[in-house]
């Protein structure tokens, strides 16, 4: 028997099949192992002065031929950090719990 089209092979199918019906199935568990690997690098740091810096007399005197001074400077520093996670997937696998007949 030859049929034109697909939708007419489906109804000759369905026609086929036996009265007798029984619906089968089963429940199953899937695992699929990941493995997750974070990491976090940091990269050259950035050092900017911010405004001027500031020049203030010592507070105790030195001995012998010193002078003593604190230079102080406002600074930003800016660490950029690469952060992320290589993730890696196993094999899956399933295991049959309970047939459901």
């Amino acid at each position: 028997m030859v049929f034109e089209n697909t939708d007419e092979k489906r109804e000759n199918c369905r026609e086929a099949v036996s009265p007798c019906k029984k619906l089968v199935g089963s429940m199953c568990e899937v695992y699929l192992p990941v493995t997750i690997e974070p990491y976090a690098v940091a990269e050259r740091a950035y050092v900017r002065c911010e405004g001027e810096a500031e020049i203030c007399p010592g507070h105790k005197q030195c001995e012998g031929n010193c002078i003593e001074f604190t230079i102080s400077q406002k600074i930003n520093v800016e660490i950029p950090i690469k952060c992320g996670a290589e993730v890696t997937c196993g094999e899956a696998c399933s295991e049959l719990l309970t047939p459901q007949l």
